[in-house]
C-alpha cells in the first residue's frame, strides 16, 4: 500500500512539491479506494495527510477536507464496518478541533463493479435487492448525480415528517421528470412510508444511498487498493449473467485467435480495474492496483492487455512475486500504475489526439520493476523491504509479438528486445 501511494504520486515530498503555491491543494485531493477491505490504504494515507497539515498548520480544518474526499467502497458488510471504525479512529483527534457536529464516516457498502439494471416496457431501473424487497430508481435520475442526491434527502426529510405521497408528488413536479420517472418515485416514496410505518425503522434512504455511492460520490483524482482476485467460475451464476456485457464492453473477453469465457481462467480484477478506471477516474488522474501478476502472461489476459495498452498510459509494473506478500497466500502479486488521458467514449483520434502517441509509447516498452528476494513478513515497513531486497529497476515490458499487446508481455531490458524478435521471428 505505500509502495502504491508513492507510485500514484502520493507521496509525502509530492504533497509538499503540489502544496507550494497553493497549501490547501493536497487537501483538496480526491481520494478513493474502490475495494476497501479494512481500510489500509486509506488510512495510510490520511496519516501522510496528518503529517502535512501539521506542518503547514491546517489541521484545524483537516478533518472536513478528509471527510469530503477520502472514500472508500466494499461490498463486504464486515469489511466496511471495520474500515470505518479505522477511519473514526485515524481522525478522531481532528474532530475535536474540526467543529463540524455530526458527520458521515464515507466508507460505502457498495458493488464498485456494477449496479444491477432492469429493463421495463416505459424505462430502464437501477434495482437494489434487499430483505424487504427490491427498490427501483430510474436509470436516467440515477446518473444526474445531483438530482439524485436532491431528491433522496427530501425524501428522508418527508419520511421524517410522514408526509402522505400526495405532498411528495407535489415537490417533485417541479423537476423535469417524465410520468414514468415521476411514478417509480411516488412508488418508492409510498414503499419506504410504509416500512416508516411498521416501525422498521428509517435506515433505508441511508441503505440506497450506500448502494448508489459509486454513482453519488463523482470522480476522483486518484484511486488506489487492492480488487478482488476471483476467477470467473467462483462468482455466483446471476453476478456472471448480469456483469457479462461489461467484459464484453471493456473487450475483456477476448482470448488469442477467438472470444468469449470459455474454460479460459479469466479473474475478476481484471474487470474491476477496467470498470473503476472507466467511471471514477478524472482525465489526468492515476490509478494504482495490486493485480495477480498471470494477466500479463496467460491467454485469459489477452483482452485485458489489449485495454491497458490502447485505454491507458501504463507508468510502471512491478513484479512482487518472489517476495509473497499475503500471509498464506501463494498468488503471483503484481502492481500497475495507470493514468487516463480522455474518457473512453471520446477514445478516438479525432477527440483524443494524444491517444495515438501514448499507445505507440506503451508498445515500445512499459517501464518494469521486479523485486527479487524471500519471502517477506507482511508487516516489515516499506524501508526495511527495500534494503533487504534487490530490485532490477532498468527493464521494461514489451508483448512477445511486435505491436499485439493481446500476446504475452515478456520482462526484458531494453538493449535486448531486437535480438529477441529476430530470433522469435
Amino acid at each position: 500500500a505505500e509502495l502504491i501511494l508513492d507510485e500514484v504520486g502520493l507521496s509525502y515530498e509530492n504533497l509538499e512539491n503540489m502544496g507550494k503555491e497553493d497549501s490547501l491543494k493536497p487537501l483538496e485531493i480526491r481520494v478513493l479506494d474502490p475495494a476497501c477491505g479494512s481500510g489500509t490504504f486509506l488510512i495510510l494515507y490520511i496519516s501522510r495527510l496528518k503529517r502535512y497539515a501539521e506542518e503547514h498548520y491546517l489541521t484545524d480544518t483537516l478533518a472536513k477536507y478528509i471527510l469530503e474526499n477520502v472514500v472508500g467502497y466494499d461490498l463486504n458488510p464486515l469489511a466496511v464496518l471495520t474500515a470505518r471504525t479505522n477511519y473514526l479512529l485515524a481522525i478522531a483527534d481532528l474532530l475535536q478541533q474540526s467543529g463540524l457536529g455530526s458527520i458521515e464516516i464515507p466508507i460505502y457498502l457498495a458493488d464498485s463493479i456494477m449496479i444491477e439494471t432492469k429493463a421495463e416496457i416505459t424505462e430502464k431501473y437501477y434495482i437494489l435487492r434487499t430483505t424487504v424487497g427490491e427498490f427501483k430508481i430510474p436509470v436516467n435520475i440515477a446518473q444526474n448525480t445531483n438530482l439524485l442526491r436532491k431528491i433522496l434527502d427530501e425524501m428522508k426529510m418527508f419520511l421524517e415528517n410522514g408526509s402522505k405521497p400526495e405532498e411528495f408528488k407535489s415537490r417533485i413536479s417541479p423537476y423535469n421528470l417524465n410520468s414514468s420517472e415521476k411514478k417509480s418515485l411516488i412508488d418508492l416514496y409510498k414503499k419506504l412510508l410504509d416500512l416508516e410505518n411498521h416501525g422498521k425503522d428509517g435506515v433505508w434512504i441511508s441503505i440506497i444511498k450506500n448502494a448508489f455511492a459509486p454513482l453519488l460520490k463523482g470522480k476522483f483524482d486518484y484511486i488506489v487498493g487492492n480488487p478482488p482476485w476471483i476467477n470467473w467460475e467462483n462468482l455466483p451464476e446471476q453476478y456472471r449473467e448480469s456483469s457479462k456485457e461489461l467484459w464484453e464492453k471493456y473487450g475483456l473477453l477476448g482470448i488469442k485467435g477467438k472470444t468469449g469465457m470459455g474454460k479460459i481462467k479469466k479473474d475478476l480484477s481484471m474487470l474491476f480495474l477496467a470498470r473503476c478506471f472507466d467511471l471514477y477516474l478524472k482525465v489526468g488522474g492515476k490509478l494504482g492496483f495490486i493485480i495477480t501478476f498471470t494477466v500479463f502472461k496467460t491467454q485469459a489476459g489477452a483482452g485485458f492487455r489489449n485495454f491497458l495498452a490502447t485505454k491507458t498510459k501504463i507508468h510502471v509494473t512491478h513484479d512482487l512475486v518472489t517476495l509473497a506478500p499475503f500471509e498464506g497466500a501463494t498468488n503471483r502479486t503484481g502492481i500497475i500504475i495507470v493514468e487516463k488521458v480522455c474518457e473512453l467514449d471520446n477514445m478516438n483520434d479525432n477527440e483524443c489526439t494524444i491517444i495515438k502517441e501514448i499507445r505507440k509509447e506503451n508498445m515500445n516498452g512499459i517501464k518494469h520493476v521486479v523485486w527479487n528476494g524471500k519471502k517477506i513478513d507482511p508487516n516489515t515497513s516499506l524501508d526495511d523491504v527495500k534494503k533487504i531486497t534487490k530490485s532490477h529497476e532498468n527493464l521494461v515490458m514489451v508483448p512477445l509479438i511486435p505491436n499485439d499487446p493481446t500476446s504475452p508481455w515478456m520482462q526484458v531490458k531494453p538493449n535486448i528486445i531486437n535480438s529477441i524478435i529476430k530470433i522469435i521471428n
